[in-house]
C-alpha cells in the first residue's frame, strides 16, 4: 500500500516526528490525548488526498479539465497514430504515404529524371482499372479522377525538402490474353481456378504492398512504435521493404512460378503472355502489363484433367474476379474505420466527476466533546464558559492553518490539466477557500466566527481576496511554468536554448518580465504543435498552396525571430531552360585548388569572356591579395589589381600559411575559370534561407541564434546557405518567389538571377564589416 494511503504508517510517522520536536514537553501519546486526536484527524485527511491523487491519470485530467474549462485539444495529449509516425524521407516512404492515405491507389513509382537532380516523374497505379470490373465505366473514371486529385494533394503537401515532382499522372496498362494449357487436379472448380490464376498473374504484374492490420499487430503484442512506424496510414502498417520496382515486362519463369503456386494446379504444359511492352521506353510511355479479363481472352486459358479438356464459364470467372476486387475494397474500408477506434489512436476518457477540489472540514471528525461541531457544547452538562468558548475558537483557528494547506493541495490537483495545458496562465500555485459563502455541509462549523471576526458582513469576499493576494505574491509562476514547459518539451525530444533566447530577447530592449513571458509564450506555441513541428521539419512547402512550413515555424519559435524568413529550394527551379543576363560568381581551378569567388560588381553575360581573361591575367601577374580576419578565427581572402575587377573568395582559410600556399598555386599558367551560380552547388540538394535584417539592437545575437537554430532544424542530407538582406531587397525577392510559385513566370531565369544577386550581395555585405590586411 502506498505510504500516502496507509493511515497506520502516517500515524506512526506523525508520533515519531512529534516526539523528536517536542522532547519532554509532550510525553502522553495515548488515544485520549487531544494532540493525538488532532494528529489522527490530519492523517485521515492526508489519506483522502492520497486517494484522490492516486486516481487514474485519465480521471485526473478529465475531472480537472471539466472544472478548469480546458478542453482536450488544449493539452499535450497526442495519440500514437499521430506521434509515432514520420514524414516521408525516402522514395519508399512517399509510396507508402500515398498508398496508405488515398483510397483506390494501389501503388506508386518515382522515376528520376536524367540531368535534373532530385526531380521525379510520379506514376500512380489507380484501382479499379479494368473495364470488366464490378463498377461501371463512368464510376471507374470518376473514382480514378478523385484518386488522382487526392494523391496529388498528398504528394505536394508532404513533399520532402529539396525534391521536385515534374509530372504526376496515372500509369497506363497494356492488356494481353494469358495463353496457357494447365493440368488441374480432380475435384477442383474450373471457374474458381481460372479466377485464381488470373488474379495471381495480376498480383505478379502489379503486386500490392504488404499491409498488416494495426488491430492485428496490436493484439499480437507488437511494440506500438513498430506498429505505427513509417508515414501515416489509414489502411494498416505498410512494409516499405516490400515495394517492388516498376517492371515493363514479366519474366516467363516468374509467371510460371506464380501459376504453379495456385492451389489446384497440377502442372503447366505451355505458357505465353506477350503484352507487347518494350523494355526500353521513356517514362511517359511506361505501362503495366496485365492479363485481360475480357470473356473472349479468357478462353485462351485451357484446362485439362487427366488428359481430358475441361471447359469453364468465362462469365462466372469475371464475376469471381469482381468479387475479389470487392473483397479488397471492403477490407480497405474496414481498416480505415477500425483505425479510428484503436486504443492508441484515441485519447482515453476518464471519469470527469471525481470532484477533486471538494474539501470537507476535518472539524466534523472530532468528538462532540471538543465543541468543534455544528452544535458546539450544547449537550454538555454545564454551559461553556467564556474562557472555554475562547479555547474552542483558538483550536479552530489553529486547525484552519492545516485545513487551508489541505484544501490548497486539492485545489492544486484540480488545476493539473490547466497547469500542463497550452493555456496561458499567470499562476502555478492554486489556492481555494476552505469554506463557501453559502451554507454548505462541508464548511467548517461556525467558520464566520473565526474568518469573519472584525470584518463586515461580506467577510467571505475579504477572505477570498486576501487568500488570492497571499498566493499570487508568493507564486514564482514564470519560473515554474518555464520549467514545466521544458519538462514537457523534453518528453518529445525538444530543447530550447534558454540562455541564448533570453539574451536575444533582452538585447531587443524589453524588460526581464516581458522577456520571460515571451519565452514562455514561444514554448507554449511550440508545444501545442510539437508533433507536426518535429515530424514535418523535413518537408517543403506545398507549391500549390504556399503556407509557412514546419521548418520555418520551428525557427521562428525557437529563435524568437519574429521577422520574415524565406526558404528557397533550388531543386524546384531546375525545371525548364532559362537565360541569365549577368555573371557575378565564378570558380577558379589550379591543380588541386578549386575556389569559388564573387565579383564586387556583377557584369553582363556578354562581358564574361573578356572578364574571365582579365581575371586570369591578374592572377598570373601577381594581383594584390588582402586577408580579412573573421570572428570564427578563419581568414577571408580577396583579390584586386589596377584596371581589373575586384573579387572575393568564398572559402575561408585556417591560417596565413594556407593563403600563401593557395596564392602560389593561383599564379600559375594552368588556370581554369568558369562562371557559377551562387550559392553552389546551386541545384543539387541546395537550400537558401533569406532573412530580413532586423532593425533592432542585438543584431549579432539575433543572427547567431537564428542561424544556429536553422542549422539544427535542417535535415542532415541537405546543404544550406543563410543570407541576411535589407528590407527592400528581401521584399523584392519574396515577391518574385511568390510569383514563380503562382505560375506568373514563364521560366525561372529571373528568379535564379535574383537569388544569385542577393546571395552575392549578402556575402559581400558580411565581408565589408571586417577590415582587410595584407597577408604576411
Amino acid at each position: 500500500m502506498p505510504a500516502a494511503l496507509d493511515f497506520s504508517q502516517l500515524r506512526t510517522k506523525g508520533i515519531e516526528t512529534a516526539q523528536r520536536y517536542s522532547g519532554d514537553i509532550w510525553t502522553d501519546f495515548n488515544d485520549h490525548d487531544p494532540g493525538l486526536t488532532i494528529l489522527e484527524a490530519l492523517c485521515y485527511a492526508l489519506t483522502d488526498i492520497g486517494y484522490r491523487t492516486s486516481h487514474p491519470m485519465a480521471d485526473l485530467l478529465s475531472s480537472s479539465s471539466a472544472s478548469a474549462g480546458v478542453p482536450t485539444r488544449e493539452q499535450p495529449l497526442f495519440t500514437g497514430d499521430k506521434i509515432l509516425v514520420s514524414a516521408p524521407v525516402t522514395k519508399a516512404d512517399v509510396r507508402a504515404l500515398v498508398v496508405g492515405k488515398v483510397q483506390n491507389v494501389r501503388n506508386l513509382w518515382l522515376l528520376p529524371l536524367d540531368g535534373k537532380p532530385n526531380h521525379f516523374d510520379v506514376l500512380i497505379d489507380i484501382h479499379p482499372r479494368s473495364k470488366t470490373g464490378a463498377l461501371t465505366e463512368a464510376e471507374i473514371n470518376s473514382q480514378a479522377c478523385a484518386a488522382l486529385i487526392d494523391a496529388t494533394k498528398i504528394l505536394q503537401s508532404n513533399r520532402p525538402l529539396g525534391i521536385a515532382y515534374e509530372t504526376i499522372r496515372p500509369i497506363g496498362y497494356t492488356y494481353a490474353p494469358l495463353i496457357a494449357q494447365v493440368n488441374i487436379l480432380p475435384h477442383v472448380s474450373a471457374e474458381t481456378l481460372a479466377a485464381n490464376i488470373i488474379f495471381a498473374v495480376e498480383e505478379l504484374c502489379d503486386p500490392l504492398p504488404k499491409i498488416s492490420s494495426f488491430e492485428t499487430m496490436m493484439k499480437a503484442g507488437n511494440d506500438p512504435a513498430s506498429v505505427f512506424d513509417g508515414p501515416p496510414s489509414v489502411i494498416g502498417h505498410i512494409d516499405t521493404r516490400n515495394f517492388r520496382a516498376l517492371r515493363a515486362s514479366i519474366p516467363e519463369e516468374s509467371l510460371l512460378s506464380a501459376i504453379q503456386q495456385v492451389a489446384g494446379v497440377q502442372s503447366v504444359a505451355s505458357l505465353s503472355f506477350d503484352s507487347g511492352v518494350r523494355t526500353k521506353v521513356s517514362a511517359s510511355e511506361l505501362t503495366l502489363p496485365m492479363p485481360s479479363r475480357a470473356v473472349a481472352d479468357l478462353s485462351r486459358l485451357q484446362f485439362h484433367r487427366n488428359g481430358v479438356p475441361v471447359s469453364f464459364d468465362a462469365e462466372k470467372v469475371v464475376r469471381a474476379l469482381q468479387n475479389f476486387d470487392s473483397e479488397q475494397r471492403w477490407a480497405s474500408l474496414y481498416e480505415r474505420n477500425s483505425v479510428k477506434t484503436l486504443p492508441y489512436a484515441t485519447i482515453p476518457q476518464g471519469n470527469a466527476n471525481r470532484q477533486l477540489d471538494r474539501y470537507r472540514s476535518i472539524q466534523h471528525l472530532f468528538p462532540q466533546i471538543y465543541g468543534l461541531g455544528e452544535f458546539g457544547l450544547q449537550k454538555s452538562p454545564k454551559p461553556a464558559s467564556i474562557a472555554h468558548q475562547a479555547a474552542i475558537r483558538q483550536l479552530k483557528g489553529y486547525l484552519f492553518l492545516f485545513e487551508q494547506l489541505l484544501a490548497d493541495q486539492l485545489g492544486q490537483l484540480d488545476h493539473i490539466a490547466e497547469f500542463f495545458s497550452f493555456k496561458a496562465s499567470d499562476a502555478s500555485y492554486f489556492a481555494q477557500p476552505i469554506a463557501s459563502a453559502k451554507p454548505n455541509p462541508d464548511n467548517p462549523p461556525h467558520v464566520d466566527q473565526i474568518l469573519g471576526s472584525g470584518k463586515d458582513n461580506d467577510w467571505h469576499a475579504h477572505y477570498v481576496r486576501d487568500l488570492s493576494n497571499l498566493n499570487s505574491h508568493n507564486d514564482p509562476y514564470r519560473d515554474r511554468n518555464d520549467r514545466a514547459l521544458d519538462h514537457m518539451l523534453a518528453r518529445f525530444g525538444e530543447v530550447f536554448d534558454n540562455d541564448a533566447l533570453w539574451l536575444r530577447l533582452r538585447a531587443a530592449g524589453i524588460t526581464k518580465e516581458h522577456a520571460d513571458d515571451t519565452r514562455i509564450r514561444l514554448k507554449r506555441a511550440f508545444l501545442s504543435h510539437c508533433v507536426t513541428l518535429g515530424r514535418d521539419r523535413g518537408l517543403g512547402p506545398d507549391l500549390t498552396d504556399y503556407k509557412e512550413t514546419a521548418l520555418q515555424t520551428r525557427v521562428r519559435l525557437k529563435s524568437g525571430y519574429t521577422e520574415r524568413c524565406l526558404i528557397i529550394e533550388h531543386a524546384t527551379l531546375a525545371s525548364g531552360s532559362y537565360q541569365l543576363d549577368e555573371v557575378q560568381a565564378f570558380r577558379v581551378r589550379a591543380g588541386k585548388v578549386s575556389l569559388l569567388a564573387v565579383l564586387r560588381d556583377p557584369i553582363q553575360t556578354h562581358q564574361w569572356p573578356q572578364t574571365r581573361v582579365a581575371i586570369a591575367e591578374a592572377l598570373r601577374n601577381g594581383a594584390d591579395f588582402a586577408a580579412s580576419p573573421m570572428p570564427d578565427y578563419t581568414v577571408a581572402l580577396s583579390c584586386s589589381a589596377p584596371n581589373h575587377p575586384q573579387f572575393f573568395f568564398v572559402e575561408r582559410f585556417g591560417s596565413f600559411a594556407e593563403i600563401n600556399w593557395a596564392k602560389k598555386l593561383l599564379t600559375t599558367d594552368r588556370l581554369t575559370i568558369e562562371r557559377q551560380l551562387f550559392p553552389t552547388p546551386f541545384f543539387d540538394g541546395q537550400l537558401s534561407a533569406f532573412f530580413e535584417t532586423p532593425a533592432k539592437a542585438g543584431h549579432a545575437d539575433i543572427r547567431s541564434l537564428t542561424e544556429r537554430t536553422l542549422s539544427d532544424c535542417l535535415p542532415a542530407h541537405l546543404t544550406s546557405s543563410i543570407f541576411w538582406l535589407p528590407k527592400k531587397a528581401y521584399a523584392t525577392l519574396a515577391q518574385a518567389h511568390k510569383t514563380w510559385l503562382n505560375g506568373g513566370m514563364a521560366d525561372p531565369g529571373a528568379l535564379i538571377q535574383l537569388i544569385n544577386r542577393n546571395a552575392c550581395a549578402a556575402f559581400l555585405a558580411e565581408l565589408d564589416q571586417f577590415p582587410a590586411d595584407s597577408p604576411k
